[in-house]
């Protein structure tokens, strides 16, 4: 399984169906994947840590396994989405939706659409909102 060649171990919780142990752990792999690449990005500023950014990635990869598609037609929920999770981030709307949409096409160049995530197939960084490196 492209999970444990990864390096990664995926232990579902008792009280949940398998498939949301799934989704958990593409989260969680979502998640370390940027928080070890995010300041590689064009967009980066080094006055924002991690913590300001977490939440528009998260609001990336989460929608685009939620909404598919295309990432202009999510947008607007997109955005009332981070609105709604930002939390203590002090990144605006304007200045999430770069890395949102970096998110969104790491994950929709794996072909995730749902639960059907193959980690294996995740490019190593995203270079611009079309391409990959």
């Amino acid at each position: 399984m492209a999970f444990a060649e990864a390096g990664y171990e995926v232990e579902p919780l008792a009280a949940e169906p398998q498939e949301n142990a799934l989704r958990r752990y593409s989260a969680q792999v979502e998640d370390l994947y940027w928080s070890n690449n995010y300041w590689k990005e064009a967009y980066f500023r080094p006055d924002y840590d991690y913590e300001d950014y977490a939440p528009a990635y998260c609001v990336g990869y989460s929608g685009c396994a939620q909404y598919g598609g295309c990432f202009e037609e999510a947008e607007k929920s997109l955005c009332a989405n981070f609105c709604r999770i930002k939390g203590d981030s002090r990144l605006s709307w304007e200045e999430a939706r770069e890395p949102i949409r970096a998110a969104w096409a790491r994950v929709e160049a794996a072909g995730c659409h749902g639960l059907d995530w193959d980690v294996s197939k995740l490019p190593d960084r995203v270079s611009d909102e079309r391409s990959f490196v």
